[in-house]
């Protein structure tokens, strides 16, 4: 594949941060700081509203927060850079009061489209046990909100920002899961109780879209530039490494040149299957029994991003 696919579920209205910014700056609110300009939107919030109660992320909550940045900027050209303290970023973090009636769990404002001071804030809500969490939950549930202030929908939105039913573009019913977008409120079809590691197949084309890709790092290397001509191995103890985790849930983008890069199934105890081709998936996990390989079936865990090129393979 030559080109990106335009995911119009994810993406169909004004929805970016300007085009030639290529900085954002974030700061974590600290206990009963609420910005301002929600009180001009809003109002005061009382006890039963939204955004009441406004309490901090922890310290190993922020370094989620900024581990997800540093993952983004290597699959996009932008750059994420905490505020000077005492101000407030392009983006703020922080727990409030979900406000009577909101079951949502969290939510973060989408960049454009006349959304003022609110876009890029993400809210995580009081009431779903997320206050000390600092697991895959938590570390999945940034992401998600983080990937909307950078313009991506609901893939069942319909472009308007307002959560209405989306017609359908380019999704599949089948598609329409964390399978294809960590946005989908469907998980997985064939791993559905484990939380994404990373962005997925759709979100990565998506972002690279709207805001261009990212050729001079590979993931979870740190600054722009690292990863140049770098090996990588994705597997246990690789550059993306999945550990001990049964049943890895990730898409790999690498954008490196001039490399060789191995996508590995060593160290698994089900039998692999490897597709290198980009857009598509591998099955690469330590649960077998969980899968009908006799008809077909397979985990399909595992994808590589479009326009990524990775060049060896090893098996369980």
């Amino acid at each position: 594949m030559s080109e990106l696919p335009d995911v119009l579920e994810l993406h169909n209205g004004p929805w970016r941060w300007p085009a030639g910014k290529t900085t954002i700056s974030y700061s974590f609110l600290a206990a009963g700081e609420l910005p301002s300009y929600y009180v001009t939107a809003f109002g005061t919030p009382a006890q039963g509203d939204k955004y009441y109660n406004v309490t901090p992320f922890s310290g190993a909550q922020e370094a989620i927060v900024e581990s997800q940045f540093r993952y983004i900027e290597s699959i996009i050209p932008i750059r994420f850079e905490e505020a000077q303290a005492g101000t407030l970023g392009d983006m703020t973090f922080g727990f409030a009061d979900p406000g009577t009636g909101n079951s949502r769990t969290g939510e973060g404002y989408l960049a454009g489209g006349g959304g003022g001071d609110l876009q890029g804030d993400v809210w995580i809500f009081h009431g779903h046990g997320m206050e000390g969490a600092s697991g895959t939950l938590f570390a999945w549930l940034t992401l998600h909100e983080i990937t909307h202030t950078l313009g991506l929908e609901h893939p069942m939105d319909d472009g308007d920002g307002n959560g209405n039913p989306q017609q359908g573009y380019f999704f599949t019913d089948f598609q329409d899961s964390t399978q294809f977008s960590i946005l989908s409120y469907k998980g997985h079809p064939n791993n559905w109780n484990n939380n994404p590691s990373s962005l997925a197949l759709y979100d990565i084309a998506e972002l690279q879209l709207i805001y261009g890709r990212n050729t001079n790092a590979d993931p979870l290397l740190g600054p722009v530039g690292a990863g140049v001509g770098k090996d990588d191995l994705y597997g246990k103890g690789g550059t993306i490494d999945w550990g001990n985790d049964d049943i890895p849930f990730a898409c790999i983008y690498d954008g490196g040149i001039n490399d060789f890069d191995t996508l590995s199934a060593a160290g698994m105890s089900a039998p692999a299957i490897i597709d290198l081709r980009e857009g598509r998936f591998s099955s690469i996990t330590n649960k077998a029994q969980d899968f009908s390989w006799e008809d077909g079936k397979s985990a399909d865990n595992v994808s590589i991003a479009f326009l990524t090129e990775i060049e060896g393979a090893v098996g369980s």
